[in-house]
């Protein structure tokens, strides 16, 4: 795989030579603006075999004495020359023809003086596009003459793949940015802390394995509260914004949002599914469960706190009469709450303490049923006559029917589920 330089060619200067200092600590001579950071780049990768000129009319009275120059250093340099009219488009135009001699597992080096000031800003744009075909870009530079050094401003190339990777956190819950970008480990412990904590959280949410998600979460935001006083300034500006998008503490609410918002439906189903009870269970200002809540049938998939949830309703359900008029047209049936006035009578007899409004209440609990049936028809656990007969009920409730629901309709119905747990909606 090869090292390419790519610059924008500068117009002759006024032909003194100056001595620049540079990020190695040596120096290097040149008069056109070019020349020395060029020389610097050939020391430091000697292996550079490719340089790729872009030239435009104005620059066009260097050209043959900077190759010649180049040549005189590197004889073997192979030059590729792009003629650029800077009033063109630089994406149809250079950017096209940069992308040709370009192979996966090259590494690119900038040299961002010469040319106009927006020049900078298209050497940016080809080091992204470069980097989505496996370019990597290992340096870039900049010759100052007031100060007569190389800086090395490779750090700005690298701010780029920050912000990139933040962004794939934030909307895919991806760190194989960041982790190319801090490393494996990072420097920084605290860094590190949250990168590892984020992907044992992420293996657990893609493998829908629920039951540790609420521990995953703590120790997500205590990585998170310490990540935001990280030496990095740069993350330190950019996780408010992810605060800001999920809460400022990520709960199992916010989590079913984030996979929402990462394409992650069936995860965020079955989270919705398994969790949510242990959410509710666990808000005093919601629901509570009365001591001797029946178990009975709890499956080794479940949580204490689904089998109570579900088995409450079920054996609420079976004494009600729309259940015992259904049950002499179906032969096997598991009660769903489809008598909700019904059952509001029941609550004082039940197992089950309700601190909301009877609205809430049915809102809720037809949510979690409808959402039920919707993750187990998505995963193929439940497909009989039953599941087909709780659809046709729920749908009675103005619920679409499965086969006619769109990604869109999940998402929409996921969005107003998780409304209809914030209590002050009902006030």
């Amino acid at each position: 795989m090869a090292t390419k330089i790519i610059l924008f060619l500068s117009k002759l200067g006024d032909g003194k030579e100056q001595e620049y200092t540079c990020p190695d600590g040596g120096t290097v001579k040149g008069s056109q603006t070019n020349e020395a950071p060029v020389k610097y780049l050939l020391r430091a990768w000697p292996e550079t075999s490719e340089l790729i000129c872009i030239v435009t009319p104005e620059a066009e009275d260097a050209h043959e004495w900077f190759l010649s120059e180049i040549k005189t250093l590197a004889p073997q340099m192979i030059i590729h020359d792009i003629a650029y009219d800077s009033t063109a488009d630089f994406t149809s135009g250079p950017l096209s023809q940069i992308m040709k001699p370009m192979n996966a597992g090259d590494t690119i080096l900038l040299e961002t003086t010469g040319g106009f000031r927006n020049t900078v800003m298209d050497l940016l744009l080809t080091s992204r596009v470069l980097s989505y075909i496996g370019v990597k870009t290992a340096c870039a530079v900049y010759s100052n003459k007031f100060t007569r050094q190389i800086e090395d401003i490779t750090h700005m190339v690298g701010t780029f793949d920050l912000i990139g990777g933040m962004q794939e956190f934030t909307s895919f819950g991806s760190t194989r940015t960041l982790r190319a970008y801090y490393g494996a480990p990072a420097a920084d412990e605290r860094i590190e802390k949250l990168l590892s904590t984020v992907e044992r959280l992420l293996d657990r949410i893609t493998l829908c394995r629920t039951e540790q998600l609420e521990a995953l979460l703590t120790d997500f935001e205590a990585a998170l509260t310490d990540a935001e006083s990280c030496d990095d300034v740069m993350l330190k500006m950019l996780l408010p914004a992810f605060r800001k998008k999920y809460g400022k503490k990520l709960t199992i609410l916010g989590l079913i949002r984030w996979c929402m918002d990462s394409d992650m439906l069936q995860q965020a189903l079955t989270i919705y599914k398994e969790r949510i009870p242990v959410y509710l269970l666990g808000r005093m200002d919601l629901f509570t469960m009365k001591p001797g809540a029946s178990r009975e049938g709890q499956k080794d998939y479940q949580s204490v706190e689904e089998t109570l949830f579900v088995n409450q309703f079920i054996d609420m359900g079976k004494n009600t009469s729309e259940y015992r008029r259904q049950r002499r047209q179906i032969e096997s049936l598991d009660a769903i709450p489809f008598a909700l006035e019904e059952l509001w009578t029941q609550l004082p007899y039940s197992h089950l303490d309700v601190h909301c409004s009877q609205q809430q209440f049915s809102d809720i609990v037809l949510d979690y049923f409808y959402i039920r049936a919707l993750r187990n028809m998505t995963n193929h656990a439940n497909e009989s006559a039953h599941a087909e007969y709780m659809e046709r009920v729920l749908t009675d409730h103005h619920y679409p029917r499965f086969r006619d629901l769109t990604t869109k309709d999940v998402i929409k119905i996921l969005e107003a589920a998780l409304e209809h747990l914030r209590k002050e909606n009902y006030k």
